[in-house]
């Protein structure tokens, strides 16, 4: 691109967001056109949404229960709730019958790729546009993004929208920016809690090693950046509290799972190396489930339509 002032850089970068962010929507909404207004198969997230409109936190009578929290005669979503407030607005307008889960998580995992596009200019400043729309366009449309941003069941909606919270992350981190760095990995924390050790590792050991960074600075740095996290982290204990009666159980435990399940959770408990080369496995080599091109698969190296 030629070198434009930096005032027509900001208008071009804007121009491309938006036609990133409404075709990447337009080819989402094509391919998930049949349900793209209903709901999903667990839309956990708009039952939370239509309890909290309501002043509690339990699902009153869930239809479907699997993967439900149980507890004390009451049922709750396990996973953390802040995709359930981006749900609020839209089932207080259309109603718990009426609003689309699925609708919201292809706004946002459009969104996304518009967002992976500007962070790809700021980290890779010498790519062209045409490599890195190349790049983008592997990511919405090569990559589990694309499924999870159709689906919009409560396990894959959160991963989408912690995905779009990245983004923001990682141009807060390279631009040093701690204080929206820690909002926005605070953010994270409330959509999908296991992302953040290794965000943390990421931003303080890059601000770490930045030559021309003391460390009195990185400590600074660090404090505004731990701070936004530390606030999250008592909102989910809060949740926690109301819910269990403890801020330190999240209710895994009480799962409404498949018996299996139960059992290897019973035995391993919910986070154990002994799940490390499956989950290996299936992530990498396991082999397709049917010979036609799925971009529902499993294995990212075998099944992704993207390597295909």
């Amino acid at each position: 691109m030629p070198t434009l002032s930096p005032r027509w850089q900001r208008y071009w970068i804007m121009t491309r967001f938006a036609l990133i962010a409404l075709a990447s929507l337009g080819l989402y909404g094509i391919v998930v056109r049949p349900v793209l207004f209903k709901q999903s198969v667990a839309p956990y997230y708009i039952n939370l949404a239509d309890a909290l409109l309501h002043g509690r936190v339990d699902l009153v009578d869930p239809e479907p229960d699997y993967d439900l929290i149980r507890f004390d005669g009451k049922w709750y979503v396990a996973h953390q709730p802040l995709p359930s407030v981006v749900m609020l607005p839209f089932v207080l307008l259309q109603g718990k019958e009426h609003a689309s889960d699925i609708a919201v998580s292809v706004l946002i995992s459009g969104f996304s790729i518009a967002l992976c596009d500007v962070v790809l200019r700021l980290v890779a400043p010498d790519v062209n546009g045409i490599k890195r729309g190349a790049l983008v366009a592997f990511f919405g449309f090569g990559t589990p993004q694309m499924y999870m941003g159709g689906l919009g069941t409560v396990w894959f909606m959160g991963q989408t929208m912690a995905t779009l919270l990245m983004w923001g992350f990682i141009w807060a981190v390279v631009c040093r920016r701690a204080g929206w760095a820690g909002i926005a990995l605070g953010l994270v924390a409330l959509t999908r809690l296991s992302i953040v050790p290794g965000a943390m590792v990421f931003a303080l050991g890059w601000w770490w090693l930045l030559p021309e960074a003391s460390r009195s600075a990185w400590l600074q740095q660090a404090l505004r950046f731990l701070i936004p996290i530390v606030l999250a982290g008592g909102i989910l204990a809060g949740y926690n509290g109301v819910r269990f009666g403890n801020i330190f159980d999240n209710g895994y435990d009480y799962l409404n799972d498949s018996e299996s399940i139960q059992q290897r959770r019973l035995e391993h408990g919910t986070f154990s190396p002994a799940f490390f080369l499956e989950n290996l496995y299936v992530a990498t080599i396991k082999p397709a489930r049917s010979v036609r091109l799925d971009c529902l698969g499993g294995a990212t190296r075998l099944d992704n339509c993207g390597w295909l």
